[in-house]
């Protein structure tokens, strides 16, 4: 059956939402309550335009006022739908004390980050030991396929499906160590799949090593905790300790996860 796309239709939303979501935006940022007044002037939107809006997110408890004062904040009704839709956990508070244990153990950084529109966000970060250190603050970006955390995010994934995410991506070439050939990469994939861990030797960044972990809830993968160290200090074998550590803490916090989640 042939269906007809009308891209205009497609990428059109309705105003009413977008002021919602900038609403919803705003409040989450500023993290006290704000009147309808200071809404109004910060997002450039009319006091008319907004009631409307704010009453309907105030009858789904996304918002509530304040009795003095009519100030509005972000309502309980948020957390109940996140709740339902992620479980209740949360995962950097999970991850937090593992990843410290994992830091001082092997002495390196160690970070956390999730699945977000075909990238991944870091959530967390524990710095290693040394002087010199690695470290990116949470809500960085990386890409999908970067070395050691996209191998071991394909690795955790069906082959067929690993494989199509590969071909509709490609492989860039971050440095002259990156691995550009698809089959060559794929057996990375697969040998990260039989090992539980995989190993970027100075393919996404020059001088830096690192070595990742899935993160499983309920057995599907919804992100990596990886290690980081300078080359000169963290060898090829203490790379691969390091690994074996590693999957001790994702395997332990994958079934905390899943066990929160299934409450």
């Amino acid at each position: 059956m042939f269906r007809i796309v009308n891209e205009m239709a497609e990428q059109y939303i309705p105003e009413s939402i977008l002021r919602a979501a900038r609403v919803l935006e705003l409040l989450a940022a500023q993290k006290t309550p704000m009147r309808l007044s200071q809404i109004s002037r910060t997002l450039g939107i009319s006091k008319s335009s907004l009631l409307g809006v704010l009453s309907a997110l105030e009858k789904l408890r996304w918002l509530e006022r304040e009795a003095a004062g009519g100030a509005y904040r972000l309502g309980g009704g948020l957390l109940e739908l996140s709740r339902k839709a992620f479980g209740d956990w949360d995962l950097p508070v999970l991850a937090r004390p593992l990843m410290e244990q994992l830091a001082e153990r092997v002495g390196e950084s160690v970070f956390l980050g999730v699945l977000q529109d075909e990238q991944v966000v870091i959530l967390a970060c524990v710095e290693g030991r040394g002087q010199m250190r690695v470290t990116s603050p949470p809500g960085t970006s990386l890409p999908l396929l970067a070395a050691a955390i996209g191998k071991t995010l394909l690795a955790s994934m069906d082959p067929e499906k690993a494989l199509e995410l590969l071909e509709s991506h490609g492989l860039p070439k971050f440095t002259e160590r990156s691995i550009s050939d698809p089959k060559q990469f794929m057996e990375e994939v697969d040998l990260a799949r039989s090992l539980g861990y995989a190993i970027d030797d100075e393919e996404y960044l020059r001088g830096i090593r690192a070595v990742a972990a899935p993160v499983l809830r309920c057995g599907q993968a919804i992100g990596a905790v990886w290690m980081v160290g300078f080359s000169s200090s963290f060898s090829l074998p203490a790379l691969h300790e390091a690994g074996k550590e590693l999957v001790r803490t994702t395997v332990l916090l994958s079934r905390m996860i899943s066990s929160q989640a299934n409450a």
